[in-house]
């Protein structure tokens, strides 16, 4: 049998303080995916149980549906959780790392017009989109004051 190393790596929480402690030798990048498999198996095991949980509290068969539903809005939010944690994680590690603060936003804009788009197209094959009555053209409107100006005009 070949040599194996033991390493350890020791996450006590005692009063609400964490202490790490690494035994042996790891890479960062072990680090980080130990952490990761620890964190994904932990919310695997949540589901498990919530799932148990359900299934014991009522009687009868559980209707399938509800539990799916049920089980999708906890993996939701432990999604949703874990995302936000692991952003403030970055975040406090080294903040000066944030780049682009704006891209998220960016991002997320870029996604729903996509989305918008996919779903205009869908309506126009389908022949749902009612075509808006045509109304008479609108004055234009005078542009607002400027905010840095010392005195307002009078619009």
């Amino acid at each position: 049998m070949g040599n194996s190393t033991k390493r350890a790596i020791n996450i006590i929480e005692e009063n609400g303080k964490v202490a790490f402690k690494l035994e042996g030798s790891f890479t960062a990048e072990d680090v980080i995916l130990i952490c990761n498999t620890v964190c994904l198996s932990a919310m695997n095991q949540l589901v498990e149980s919530y799932t148990k949980t359900l299934n014991s509290s009522v009687k009868g068969p559980v209707n399938d549906q509800i539990l799916t539903e049920k089980i999708s809005e906890l993996k939701g939010m432990l999604y949703d959780f874990y995302n936000v944690n692991a952003s403030n994680l970055l975040n406090a590690f080294a903040p000066e790392l944030e780049q682009h603060p704006d891209l998220t936003t960016q991002a997320i804009l870029k996604a729903e017009n996509e989305l918008i788009e996919e779903k205009y197209e869908e309506l126009k094959k389908d022949n749902k989109i009612i075509p808006l009555k045509t109304t008479p053209k609108a004055k234009k409107l005078p542009a607002p004051p400027d905010p840095l100006a010392q005195e307002f005009e009078e619009w």
